[in-house]
């Protein structure tokens, strides 16, 4: 597995802009520059849409037939719902959420990170994970970790041992006569017993939601979490419930992954940590501790240290570093669709009804055609005037068209308000580099071990400078 990436490259380099490769049992063709990739991923056509099974099927224990794995009218009727759980009006519903879930963050690493003067380094993706995962599981649900701790930590320790046991479930589904072995092993009961609990705190969770919505009979419009848009969409417990898991699934990973790699590229990146301080607020060095203070000190745009859904849109600089870690790390690294009707790529070029077809962001994010240089970390890339420039579908970090993850600017949102709140505190550093941890692709994109990091409360300009100078 640790050589797999490498090795997709190499294929991609060798063999240009469409590949054909059997894996998982299964043939796939790879559609590999942003033309082709936005003629599949652009199309309206329904049948254009479906998910392969061998990528897919492997959540649908959990998830059964939810926007991720619908399709036809199903999948419209529900893109349609959950999108009202995703406007402008609702994400800013949600920064309570991401401020209060943040601050508990920052409040574990202080006592996870090494005092004044200790050098001590520590992982703590657990703890990204953890944060991750209470944010998630209060917009979704309406689950407080504070007030409903038990359950939280059910459901935590449930996704997790889940997420152990999802390769081993995608090589029993492209290999059936894997299954009868595979009941045998621990996991297997593990990965059930987990399933299993999943349901059961969240069958309870919507049960509650439902009697007070039933009580309070309350017939407007407005919402505060997306159990709650559900619950007055007259769909079916089943279907409710497989919705609500599907968006804990889809939204719990793959933020957090993204989160521990933004921190990793900025304490890698000790130059972009500091101008993020100057280029966000202040224009010399001198007030370079202040880093993200201008937001934080602006009461119109923070109040007691909550920040406002318009602070986050003035941080373009620290959004320009996300993009670019999404680019070398994009958590959700494969995009595939089961043509129901054949594709015609160009007048020479049509893929048959039946084939799987994939789009790889890692592929297109790695290629120096799309990024010069592209092992590189450089936020630049995301300047405007770079950004028109480009192919729209050389990055895609969340998919594309129709079918386009529907918790993206969520995603974005949560991902700059936690970094933001550990920049706002610490000074980040690693002994890590890119070359030293690998990348594993199994079901999401993650890293062969976890980042070890060093948290520094920060304390002065001068000490700051020093960070980068060094």
């Amino acid at each position: 597995m640790k050589t797999a990436i490498r090795n997709w490259k190499q294929i991609a380099a060798e063999y240009g802009p469409l590949i054909r490769m059997r894996t998982f049992g299964e043939e796939f063709v790879i559609l590999n520059n942003p033309e082709m990739a936005e003629k599949l991923l652009s199309s309206k056509e329904i049948k254009h849409m479906r998910k392969p099974a061998i990528f897919y099927d492997v959540i649908r224990d959990l998830t059964g037939d939810s926007l991720i794995m619908s399709k036809g009218q199903t999948w419209h009727s529900r893109r349609k719902l959950l999108d009202k759980g995703f406007t402008y009006t609702a994400l800013r519903k949600y920064m309570s959420i991401y401020n209060s879930c943040s601050k508990r963050f920052i409040t574990k690493l202080a006592d996870t990170s090494s005092n004044a003067g200790c050098s001590n380094y520590h992982q703590i993706n657990s703890i990204v994970h953890s944060c991750g995962f209470e944010i998630i599981t209060e917009m979704v649900m309406g689950l407080n970790t504070i007030s409903n701790k038990d359950e939280t930590d059910l459901l935590f320790n449930s996704f997790n041992k889940l997420k152990e046991a999802w390769f081993m479930q995608l090589m029993v589904k492209s290999q059936p006569w894997l299954a009868p072995i595979w009941k045998l092993y621990p996991s297997a009961r593990k990965y059930k017993e987990a399933v299993n609990n999943i349901s059961s705190v969240m069958i309870d969770r919507c049960q509650a939601k439902n009697d007070i919505h039933l009580a309070v009979n309350n017939n407007n419009e407005s919402f505060s979490n997306i159990l709650t848009l559900l619950l007055k969409s007259g769909l079916s417990n089943q279907a409710i419930l497989d919705e609500v898991k599907t968006m804990i699934v889809a939204g719990y990973d793959t933020s957090s992954a993204t989160i521990h790699f933004v921190l990793f590229m900025l304490a890698l990146h000790q130059n972009h940590q500091v101008l993020m301080m100057i280029l966000i607020g202040y224009q010399n060095y001198n007030t370079c501790r202040k880093e993200i203070d201008r937001v934080f000190d602006n009461p119109t745009k923070c109040s007691n240290g909550y920040l406002s859904l318009e602070a986050l849109s003035e941080l373009k600089y620290l959004e320009r570093c996300i993009h670019e870690t999404l680019r070398m790390f994009p958590a959700s690294f494969i995009v595939g669709r089961k043509l129901e009707l054949p594709l015609k790529i160009d007048e020479d070029l049509e893929i048959p009804v039946g084939t799987n077809v994939v789009v790889s962001n890692l592929l297109l994010h790695g290629s120096s055609n799309n990024f010069p240089n592209p092992e590189e970390f450089q936020p630049r890339r995301f300047l405007p005037e770079n950004c028109v420039k480009r192919h729209p579908f050389a990055y895609l970090p969340f998919s594309a068209g129709p079918r386009g993850c529907i918790g993206m600017k969520f995603s974005l949102m949560e991902t700059k308000t936690v970094v933001v709140h550990v920049l706002r505190e610490f000074h980040i550093s690693t002994r890590d580099t890119t070359n030293d941890v690998a990348l594993i692709p199994s079901i999401l994109l993650r890293p062969q071990r976890d980042y070890i990091f060093l948290l520094k409360k920060r304390t002065s300009a001068s000490e700051d400078i020093q960070h980068v100078c060094v």
